[in-house]
C-alpha cells in the first residue's frame, strides 16, 4: 500500500500505480495538525488504518496521478541523514 500526499495536503493512497485515492475519510475522527502529524499517526497506528483504507479503495475509482500534484510523504523531516564516501574500487 503507498500512501502519501497530494494536492491541498490530502491523505490517499495509490491505486494501480495510475490513481489515486482520498483515504481522509478514514481519518475523520483522528485530530492531528498538519500533514506531519497525521503521517506520524497514520505509521504508528497503521494495522488500524489499513483495513478502512482498503475498503475506500475497493469502492472508489480515484483520480488519475497525471491530474493531480504530488506531496512529499513527510513534508518536514525531523532528521536528515547524510553520509559522505570517499573510497576507490
Amino acid at each position: 500500500m503507498k500512501i502519501g500526499f497530494f494536492n491541498d495536503w490530502t491523505l490517499g493512497v495509490v491505486k494501480n500505480d495510475t490513481h489515486i485515492v482520498d483515504v481522509s475519510e478514514a481519518l475523520e475522527g483522528v485530530h492531528a495538525h498538519g500533514a506531519q502529524e497525521m503521517i506520524k499517526l497514520v505509521i504508528s497506528h497503521f494495522e488500524q488504518v489499513r483495513d478502512p483504507f482498503q475498503k475506500l479503495c475497493d469502492v472508489s475509482e480515484g483520480v488519475p496521478l497525471s491530474s493531480v500534484r504530488i506531496r512529499p510523504p513527510i513534508p518536514r523531516p525531523d532528521q536528515i541523514f547524510c553520509m559522505a564516501v570517499n573510497y576507490l574500487e
